[in-house]
C-alpha cells in the first residue's frame, strides 16, 4: 500500500546561483592574463631556440590567442572558486560565542 500527500499552495523554493558574484570578471581578467603569459612565453621560447624576433611574435601571438584565453579563464575560475569556498567554510567554522555563560 502506498500513501500519497498532497501539497497545496506551496510553491518551489527558488533555484540557487550556480556562481558566485564576481566570477565572470575573474575568468575575462584570468583570460587576459592567459594569453599574455602563454603567449610571452611561447614568443621568448622561439626567441631563444633561434627564431628571428617578427617570427617568434607571431608565434606568441599565435599560441597565446588559441591556448592563453582557455588556460588563463580556467584559472580565474579555478582561483576564485577556492577564495569563495575558503571564505563559506570559515563563516561556517567560527566558534559560536555565548555571554553570560
Amino acid at each position: 500500500m502506498t500513501e500519497t500527500t498532497a501539497v497545496h499552495g506551496t510553491s518551489p523554493a527558488a533555484p540557487t546561483p550556480s556562481l558566485a558574484p564576481g566570477t565572470g570578471r575573474s575568468i575575462l581578467i584570468g583570460t587576459i592574463v592567459g594569453f599574455f603569459v602563454v603567449g610571452g612565453f611561447c614568443a621568448l621560447a622561439g626567441y631563444i631556440a633561434g627564431m628571428e624576433l617578427s617570427a617568434a611574435l607571431a608565434l606568441g601571438a599565435f599560441t597565446g590567442f588559441w591556448g592563453g584565453p582557455g588556460f588563463g579563464g580556467m584559472m580565474g575560475f579555478v582561483l576564485h572558486e577556492s577564495k569563495v569556498e575558503a571564505a563559506e567554510e570559515a563563516a561556517h567554522d567560527r566558534p559560536v560565542e555565548r555571554s553570560g555563560a
